[in-house]
């Protein structure tokens, strides 16, 4: 769903592969900047229904509203109005509630597959087009809604997964510091000990002394 403030301009398109079919309604009144505002309309007009069903359901009603315009269509529309809207802002109440207690689990589903994408491939040389082109996004799409729901940029998460996953492998004596580097996507050692330095505060080596 798209909750849009039409005052602004504003502008979306769907993939020619996959388009959609948009079922919409542009509704005025006292309350509706007071629910855009609430619902962090500006910051993010994308909400995904818990239950998609009952959302159906509410516009089936109002497009019937519309058809029929019975006496007191004007009321009945509100009504329903305000329960898309109060449906919208529970569903978010939700998500929040997800998110602080697992936040992966409040990503959106493009974000958890980004994310489970580059935690199976940090290994490999990785680029922001070609994670957002395996989520079916567009680049700058996919860097803005990524950023913004994990706090930090694609390139940022990719290289502090790799030094988590160095640091596991770092914990293995058996493994030289030059190998453990190159197992987590960094052909230039030095580079790698530089990175790891910044992000843990001492060199690999010392890390290692450290967990003996």
């Amino acid at each position: 769903m798209f909750f849009l403030d039409l005052t602004q301009k504003h502008q979306y398109h769907t993939n020619p592969h996959d388009p959609w079919e948009l079922i919409w309604v542009r509704f005025d009144g006292v309350q509706a900047k007071e629910y855009f505002d609430m619902l962090g309309g500006m910051d993010d007009p994308i909400f995904r229904t818990g239950d998609p069903e009952r959302m159906k359901k509410h516009f089936a009603d109002l497009f019937e509203l519309f058809q029929n315009r019975p006496a007191g269509m004007e009321l009945s529309a509100s009504c329903i109005l305000t329960n898309i809207l109060t449906d919208m802002a529970l569903g978010n109440i939700d998500r929040i509630t997800t998110r602080l207690s697992n936040p992966r689990l409040g990503y959106p589903s493009e974000i958890q597959t980004a994310v489970s994408y580059i935690e199976s491939h940090y290994s490999c040389p990785l680029k922001v087009e070609d994670i957002a082109n395996h989520v079916h996004l567009s680049p700058y799409y996919f860097s803005r809604l990524f950023r913004k729901t994990t706090g930090c940029t694609v390139m940022e998460y990719i290289m502090k997964h790799r030094v988590q996953e160095a640091k596991r492998l770092l914990a293995d004596p058996s493994h030289e510091i030059g190998t453990v580097a190159e197992l987590v996507g960094f052909c230039n050692h030095s580079y790698f000990a530089k990175l790891f330095a910044r992000h843990v505060g001492v060199s690999p080596s010392r890390y290692r002394q450290s967990i003996r």
